[in-house]
């Protein structure tokens, strides 16, 4: 027992000093990935990537703009579509089945303001290398502002393909797919769903939401509920979420998003009111909806406007939607209530209540595991040598 416990310890020292040079390597090479040279060109690298995909999409833009009436002259009861005429019959059925799906779901009567969807064809290699990664398919809007003239005002959602894949007839199904999820399908009206049930956002709303890259309204699906009592926000909110706790999301949360669910409200208008890292085309009203999941909310933060209706209710959402003062304002006059309490109400809907406390690092988990052998490892090696004597 005692040449058992003396080889032992030698190799428990051996494989303590291991972990911990592991741990010290590893936090070098994080140290320096993080040197300030290679985040200087990072950034470099994403401001070209923005800039050019931003070229390419104001550039689609004019083209789709060029081939549509000067004035608004679509129809009010649903969408116009525009399809290119290179796209296979087969997918253009599929795309205009989706598109009067979504439309008919949101309960659309009659729009403020007309929707036209033009779906274009682009695979052509861009314009830099650093302007790949928005993936086989890409969604951008021009949405109107609340200073234009009512009679020419349009909302457009313009899709464009990037894939040769995609747009392949034989790829029928494949198309079928994309736009059968309720993400993709949503995207279709994306935020043009809101102007045409609400008109444009007004002055107050507009720049918020353009700042984010309109991306709390990115996902249109509302439910409408007849009216409580009270017309209380939280009671309809609650109502509407009952059995609705997407606890598998609150992982995707950040620090700031969890403290608003526990209830600390003051990070929740941290984590809405600041711009997003994807910055918005300001030209002509062109805004590029990002792919990338919310640095706070991932991707439950494209619901946030929608499940607002819900708890608001369609007239009062409206008035906040067209409201000339900012958000926490205009939710206030409106609801009674600031943004940061309607956010924590929100989230707690969705992922149900979250407690917070301090957290622990893995490195420091690493260390404290790493002394804890090497005590270990020493005590039995003196225990060895006792029972020797």
């Amino acid at each position: 027992m005692a040449m058992s416990m003396n080889r032992i310890a030698p190799v428990a020292v051996v494989a303590a000093f291991l972990a911990i040079a592991a741990v010290t390597q590893s936090t070098g090479r994080e140290r320096r990935a993080t040197s300030p040279d290679t985040l200087r060109v990072r950034e470099l690298q994403r401001r070209v990537n923005q800039a050019t995909q931003r070229l390419e999409a104001l550039t689609r833009r004019d083209s789709v703009l060029a081939s549509l009436p000067k004035h608004a002259g679509e129809s009010r009861t649903a969408p116009r579509l525009v399809i290119d005429s290179r796209l296979p019959a087969t997918h253009r059925s599929v795309i205009t089945r989706a598109a009067q799906r979504q439309w008919t779901s949101l309960r659309m009567n009659s729009a403020r303001v007309p929707v036209v969807i033009a779906v274009i064809i682009d695979t052509a290699p861009s314009l830099t290398g650093f302007a790949a990664g928005r993936g086989e398919y890409a969604y951008d809007y021009v949405l109107p502002a609340a200073t234009t003239p009512p009679n020419d005002q349009r909302c457009i959602t313009i899709v464009t393909l990037h894939s040769r894949d995609l747009v392949r007839a034989e790829r029928q199904r494949a198309m079928s797919e994309l736009f059968a999820t309720p993400s993709s399908a949503s995207r279709l009206l994306g935020p043009c769903a809101f102007v045409a049930r609400f008109g444009a956002a007004g002055p107050g709303i507009d720049p918020w939401l353009r700042s984010r890259g309109y991306d709390l309204a990115a996902y249109p699906r509302w439910v409408m509920l007849p009216s409580t009592p009270s017309d209380d926000a939280g009671e309809r909110w609650r109502i509407a979420n009952a059995d609705a706790h997407l606890t598998d999301q609150e992982i995707w949360l950040s620090p700031e998003a969890l403290g608003c669910v526990s209830g600390i409200t003051h990070h929740c208008a941290a984590t809405l009111l600041g711009a997003s890292d994807i910055e918005s085309a300001p030209s002509g009203g062109l805004i590029m909806m990002r792919r990338g999941r919310d640095p706070h909310w991932a991707t439950l933060s494209a619901h946030y406007l929608s499940d607002l209706v819900t708890a608001l209710g369609p007239e009062n959402f409206g008035r906040f939607w067209r409201s000339t003062l900012a958000p926490d304002a205009a939710l206030r006059a409106v609801a009674g209530r600031p943004l940061d309490v309607w956010t924590q109400e929100w989230a707690v809907g969705l992922v149900g209540e979250q407690r917070v406390g301090p957290a622990v690092s893995f490195a420091e988990v690493v260390g404290a595991l790493t002394l804890a052998g090497l005590s270990l490892a020493i005590a039995a090696w003196g225990w060895g040598r006792r029972q020797v004597r």
